[in-house]
């Protein structure tokens, strides 16, 4: 429909044929991963926070401008990373600006970016910023053979963020 410029006709009793279907799939990633993070949150003492649900505000005098930061992980009451998923390759420059703009709204040191794996990459420590913020790539391994593997490992590679740690698995 969209490569078409049609839109859809409801009009008649409310029905729609779809001939096919456009999935965002960032999205589907997304909702993918803070699934996966949940299901592992309460065992390691987080709380999963969905930014699409809780907005922060980018300012410390409490303006109207606001941050929604993918996911951000709350831990011993404090928030303590900000991961922001991306499907595609690799973060690109302005990504990285947008993460530490979250990361200093919501006073965290640790951020990292989620992105799917690559053949010829893993999940890496990017380095520390002047103003001490931490942040990584961790990567998911979508076509894994052993999925719960898959998430085991991505948790722990989180927990390694959060403790500031740059050897992920």
């Amino acid at each position: 429909m969209i490569l078409q410029g049609k839109l859809p006709d409801v009009a008649s009793e409310g029905f729609l044929t779809l001939d096919s279907l456009v999935v965002d799939i960032s999205k589907v990633f997304e909702a993918y991963i803070r699934r996966v993070l949940l299901d592992h949150a309460n065992s390691l003492g987080w709380q999963i926070v969905d930014g699409n649900e809780v907005f922060y505000p980018f300012f410390a005098d409490g303006n109207d401008f606001r941050v929604k930061p993918d996911v951000v992980i709350v831990a011993e009451g404090t928030p303590a990373a900000i991961l922001d998923v991306k499907y595609k390759p690799d973060p690109k420059e302005s990504d990285r600006y947008e993460i530490l703009a979250f990361m200093d709204a919501l006073g965290i040191q640790r951020g990292g970016f989620v992105c799917p794996q690559k053949a010829d990459s893993s999940s890496r420590y990017m380095g520390v910023t002047a103003g001490g913020k931490v942040l990584s790539t961790l990567r998911f391994d979508l076509a894994a053979a052993d999925l719960e593997a898959e998430c085991t490992r991505f948790v722990q590679n989180v927990g390694v963020l959060i403790a500031a740690g740059s050897e992920y698995g």
